[in-house]
């Protein structure tokens, strides 16, 4: 069986019956296909065995006959969106849009590298502008793709092929415009990388200062808050200019959810412990299941959700299909569901 080795370069802690922290620099080797995160050359922060619901099975704590395990890096748990959430360096396309995120992570004292990619200019907002994906330093953790949908599918794929860590497909014109098979090369274009979207605003993590997110918004650099999470751009950006004490860690989008559902970036937001409760503007629900163990996970967490769910009129169901492609599902099922688990649901924004 393929064995591999590599050198932790940060810290982990892990939890397993072997139990303690792994220092960056220690030797490690894992048997089988793993999949690589963080990869730089030979410099690897963990092989990935497996994925499932979002959570990572990790192998190699202490050696190759280490019991599977999951990883703490900083005290945050490993997921597939970590990266995306929490990234060391962006990447941004699409010379207007690239402009305003450039300025955005200004703004929020982002510390990472900023790299645009353009195929025909040298600099944008003045940093270097790269000429394609392939041309990048290494694999961004995150990236902003602003550039029209076919385009997008493309550089998709190509963010894939290079080991990034998740995008944001800024686009709007697929399932919701009646072109579904659009979307769905897009999320075979994907693969294994998490995208968010499309036709998705982006991401604010206010805890890091680390954003993908094209316009203004209202919030602050903070050391815990909410977590805001909405399939509507426009509502969180709206809820995200208020003038209320509430600190905000965390404005997400969903757009129209092709690869990365309403429960599983919920489920990477809470398990932030610096994430103190999370509120979702929800237009349709795509996994009951996975949002029920989403649900019972924030209850055992002790965090709340408090959550507004939209098409309880014909007219709005029909406005959710043409935004985000959202089978917006009565309002009437959910309340037996919210009671059960004792998720709170709110009628209007300002409550």
């Amino acid at each position: 069986m393929q064995q591999t080795q590599f050198i932790l370069n940060r810290t982990f802690t892990f939890d397993h019956q072997a139990g303690g922290t792994v220092q960056a620099g220690t030797p490690m080797t894992v048997t089988g296909n793993g999949i690589p995160l963080w990869m730089k050359g030979r410099d690897v922060i963990i092989f990935c065995l497996k994925i499932s619901s979002g959570e990572a099975t990790l192998c190699g704590a202490v050696g190759a006959d280490s019991p599977p395990c999951r990883a703490r890096a900083g005290g945050l748990a490993m997921n597939r969106l970590d990266r995306l959430l929490r990234p060391r360096h962006i990447a941004v396309l699409g010379a207007g849009w690239a402009l305003n995120v450039i300025e955005q992570t200004r703004k929020m004292g982002f510390d990472g590298p900023v790299w645009p990619i353009h195929p025909s200019k040298s600099e944008i907002g003045g940093l270097k502008a790269y000429a394609s994906v392939a041309d990048l330093p290494e694999a961004p953790d995150a990236t902003f793709i602003g550039v029209n949908r076919f385009a997008t599918v493309e550089v998709t794929r190509e963010l894939a092929e290079r080991g990034a860590g998740g995008a944001i497909c800024f686009a709007a014109g697929w399932t919701e415009a009646g072109e579904p098979e659009l979307q769905q090369s897009l999320v075979a274009a994907a693969g294994d990388m998490p995208i968010l979207g499309p036709n998705c605003y982006g991401v604010i993590n206010y805890l890091d200062g680390a954003l993908l997110w094209p316009d203004q918004h209202g919030g602050v650099r903070v050391e815990k808050g909410v977590a805001l999470l909405s399939q509507s751009s426009n509502v969180v950006v709206n809820i995200a200019m208020q003038q209320r004490g509430l600190p905000i860690a965390y404005v997400a989008c969903l757009g129209n959810a092709a690869v990365v559902g309403l429960a599983e970036l919920a489920g990477a937001l809470l398990d932030d412990p610096r994430v103190t409760a999370i509120g979702m503007y929800i237009e349709g629900i795509d996994d009951a299941p996975a949002f029920a163990r989403l649900a019972h996970r924030a209850a055992e967490m002790g965090k709340g959700v408090v959550a507004i769910k939209s098409g309880k009129t014909e007219a709005s169901r029909v406005a959710a299909a043409s935004h985000t492609a959202s089978l917006a599902g009565a309002v009437r099922p959910l309340r037996p569901f919210s009671r059960s688990w004792g998720l709170p649901r709110s009628t209007a924004l300002p409550s």
